[in-house]
């Protein structure tokens, strides 16, 4: 059974075109994950409310959806379509973010948040010169990463600032509701803006065995296991499969891996130094990884282990060199003198690193 787009939006099923509206703003705001870094939930939730504004905003979707359900506005039936419209309304639904940027484009910006006024829209342009070649190319990328950093001080104050965006940089700047500028078209391949991962940037793979932890706003899914689905680097979050057949978006604060071998270093029990051992666990309160060995588990930080060559870590809390905190990268060798890790970040870089600035 398909979803209820009307309970979705918290609208009734004969809303009006205006309270659709109205009701998707509130909703897509209150749900952006840009808003929500610590509940993954709410990524799932903003992509419902995208997809229901998208059918019940368009009167030929709508109706079709009124009449037949969810399965017959994404094209579910045999053959691609639903019994009795060939072909279906097909393709799925649009990108939720493209929705979103779509819809507060068109409505000259932001506007007012609840809790203040709104500020008055104000527009730039992303560059290039009427009729020059490159400009449109890569100017709408910026425009997610734009929003993120504006959503960081949403909560409870003055409304923000709207924003329209004029692409091709030919034309003259208007407010809400102008024109937008001409020319400038070249370069249209730029116009995805999503960042892509750099070819030898190190990555958890997908299958990765992993631990949740830390999360703050879905607190109830800390503990639970799963598996690495993929990487977004535009959101700089991992996809994760839980046993539970959830799926998450996951920073890599948020995730531990499980199933690490290594070998156990000093320990009061000199029976188990060098010992081999697996990662089984995490526990994040005491920063404490759960291992197993010789028939026996224990808690020990990462400094009481030895990382063989090859282990993926990810690097935190660097203060000489901050840029690539949260960067993962690939154990070289460990400096048993220095007490450093020699960590490849890239083909090009490798780091010397305690092991307090990493973690699995």
């Amino acid at each position: 059974m398909g979803r209820d787009f009307y309970g979705i939006l918290g609208v009734g099923r004969d809303a009006s075109e205006s309270e659709i509206k109205k009701a998707f703003r509130k909703m897509a705001l209150k749900y952006h994950p840009d808003k929500n870094k610590d509940n993954p939930d709410a990524e799932k939730k903003f992509k419902d409310v995208a997809q229901a504004y998208e059918v019940l905003s368009d009167e030929k979707k709508k109706g079709i959806y009124d009449q037949f359900g969810e399965e017959a506005v994404t094209g579910a039936g045999e053959g691609g379509g639903f019994q009795g419209f060939p072909g279906g309304m097909g393709g799925g639904f649009s990108d939720p973010f493209d929705i979103f940027k779509q819809f507060f484009g068109d409505e000259g910006g932001m506007g007012g948040m609840p809790g203040g006024p709104g500020v008055q829209s104000f527009s730039f342009n992303m560059g290039g010169h009427p009729g020059m070649g490159g400009g449109m190319g890569g100017g709408m990328g910026g425009m997610e990463d734009m929003l993120g950093s504006m959503f960081a001080g949403m909560g409870g104050g003055p409304g923000m600032a709207g924003v329209r965006m004029h692409p091709g940089g030919g034309g003259m700047p208007f407010g809400p509701g102008g024109m937008g500028g001409m020319g400038g078209m070249g370069g249209m391949g730029g116009m995805g803006g999503r960042a892509a991962a750099r070819s030898d940037e190190v990555l958890l793979k997908p299958n990765t065995q992993v631990q949740v932890c830390g999360l703050k706003g879905a607190s109830q899914h800390n503990g639970k296991e799963g598996k690495v689905v993929s990487f977004d680097p535009h959101k700089k979050r991992y996809t994760v499969m839980l046993e539970t057949q959830e799926q998450l978006g996951l920073r890599g604060e948020n995730i531990r891996q499980m199933g690490v071998k290594a070998r156990v270093g000093q320990t009061s029990d000199a029976s188990l130094s060098n010992a081999p051992c697996q990662v089984v666990g995490f526990d994040h309160s005491s920063d404490r990884y759960h291992i197993r060995c010789s028939n026996r588990t224990l808690a020990l930080r990462l400094e009481k282990l030895l990382l063989q060559a090859g282990t993926v870590v990810r690097l935190h809390g660097l203060v000489g060199g901050a840029q690539h905190n949260d960067k993962y990268g690939k154990v070289q060798s460990f400096d048993s003198g220095a007490g450093r890790y020699a960590v490849e970040i890239s083909s090009s870089l490798t780091l010397r690193v305690k092991p307090d600035n990493l973690s699995l």
